[in-house]
């Protein structure tokens, strides 16, 4: 990653969160679940499942696991 693409993605991070301020100006309360089902047993996926093959398909199962998470990361919140 070049440092104009690191400045880039940190304006982008600095602009949601800020988006995301204002929202919060006006709501007092957001509600999302954290998984779009229930929770899976504890280590899955487990890092060495044959299934993957690279660490950016481990890394896709992972987040297709939390979707709406992200945002909150994102912007800092709790």
């Amino acid at each position: 990653m070049s440092a104009l693409e690191l400045e880039s993605a940190q304006s982008t991070v600095n602009a949601v969160s800020r988006r995301w301020g204002r929202f919060l100006d006006e709501h007092d309360l957001f509600v999302c679940p954290t998984t779009p089902g229930a929770a899976p047993p504890s280590g899955t996926p487990a890092q060495d499942d044959a299934r993957f093959d690279t660490a950016g398909a481990w890394m896709d199962e992972v987040f297709g696991r939390i979707p709406f998470t992200p945002i909150g990361n994102l912007t800092g919140q709790p």
